[in-house]
């Protein structure tokens, strides 16, 4: 008996160590058990439990849709599903999990392409390619440059601002003379452009 009274003596001077160590923690599990305990006490010796709902069932016409007539109002639960299991099946508009092919590239088509040409058939349509763009700049440089024979110059003036005389016109920086812009006016030459070409006309 006495050790008894010695372990309930040693358990309670525990907890109360542990109350004064952490009195928050102590306050939180005491609040624990007072709700547990509420709890059990509502179970076992509180009232009875939730009452049963009641539910009424209202007169709605349900459409059979097999022959398309008025079902029996006031109808259970039962029939009600065995109607809609009946019903007809709404096929989807559209397939979510469909992947539209028509959209993307054919693989295959690809490949037969890459092959049929190879590396040295696309090599040789950049190469053609390539000499095509500069023998249509080459034709462009040359017919640039028999144009801009046509301009005579005679004369350059130096002052605050630098004139020319092009084919009897007085002409500056910045002018337009036969479809050539002057974009500099130097000692005995001019800097002229046409179509992104630069050529220089020398005076005789």
């Amino acid at each position: 008996m006495q050790n008894q009274a010695d372990n309930v003596f040693s358990w309670s001077e525990k907890i109360r160590q542990q109350i004064h160590r952490s009195p928050q923690k102590a306050a939180m599990l005491g609040g624990l058990a007072v709700v547990l305990s509420v709890i059990l006490a509502r179970i076992f010796v509180g009232a009875a439990g939730p009452g049963g709902a009641a539910a009424s069932t209202a007169t709605v016409p349900i459409m059979n849709a097999v022959n398309d007539l008025p079902a029996i109002a006031h109808a259970d639960h039962t029939t009600i599903l065995l109607n809609w299991a009946r019903q007809p099946i709404v096929p989807m508009r559209r397939n979510l999990f469909a992947i539209p092919f028509d959209y993307y590239v054919n693989d295959q088509a690809r490949s037969t392409s890459t092959s049929s040409d190879g590396f040295w058939g696309l090599l040789a349509k950049s190469l053609s390619l390539q000499a095509d763009q500069q023998s249509q700049r080459q034709a462009l440089i040359d017919g640039i440059r028999t144009k801009a024979r046509a301009l005579q110059l005679q004369s350059i003036m130096f002052g605050a601002v630098p004139t020319a005389m092009i084919n009897g016109d007085v002409v500056r920086e910045g002018n337009v003379v036969e479809g050539f812009r002057i974009l500099k006016i130097e000692p005995r030459r001019l800097i002229v452009e046409s179509e992104g070409i630069e050529l220089a006309i020398i005076m005789q």
